[in-house]
């Protein structure tokens, strides 16, 4: 009797097919975790930038207050004070008075220097300008100034908030 060789298919991958799909994935994840860790920095930004759009609010409205009720001496506390502290609540993320830096991700401020600094979490994108120690990017409330026709002195026109040091985010 006479045994019939026949040849066996195997279903499966060739060991090169599997080497080629591993490859394939692991550049489409790479890819998916740049884009992901991108975007994640720029909401980080953003969210950063309201938190000082919110800041400089409570600023003009508390200056408006003190005008309105005759206390326009007490203007220039306001470039010293805390501006957290006129907010009706501060924004997640405010750790309070501090003299050293807190962990990142977080808002507080520099009682000593009258800053309030915020600690990115992401600095892959974040470029500073000037001789800085570090990541932190610090503001300061700064009153505006505007002449008087009548009298020629310079009088309180509005505050702001100001970077201490320059920086690109982005």
């Amino acid at each position: 009797m006479m045994l019939k060789r026949t040849r066996c298919k195997l279903h499966g991958f060739t060991l090169l097919e599997l080497i080629i799909v591993i490859i394939v994935v692991s550049t489409i994840a790479s890819v998916a975790l740049n884009r992901f860790l991108y975007y994640q920095e720029r909401a980080e930004r953003a969210m950063m930038e309201s938190n000082l759009e919110m800041v400089k609010m409570g600023l003009r409205i508390h200056m408006a207050e003190l005008i309105a009720s005759n206390h326009a001496e007490r203007l220039l506390d306001l470039e010293r004070d805390n501006p957290m502290r006129w907010l009706s609540e501060p924004p997640v993320g405010y750790a309070g008075e501090y003299v050293t830096s807190v962990k990142t991700g977080n808002w507080y401020f520099a009682s000593k220097e009258h800053e309030l600094v915020y600690v990115p979490h992401s600095k892959a994108y974040l470029e500073m300008k000037g001789d800085t120690d570090g990541k932190e990017l610090r503001f300061r409330a700064v009153l505006q100034y505007e002449s008087n026709s009548v009298t020629g002195t310079k009088v309180p026109a509005g505050i702001t908030v100001i970077p201490v040091n320059e920086f690109k985010w982005f």
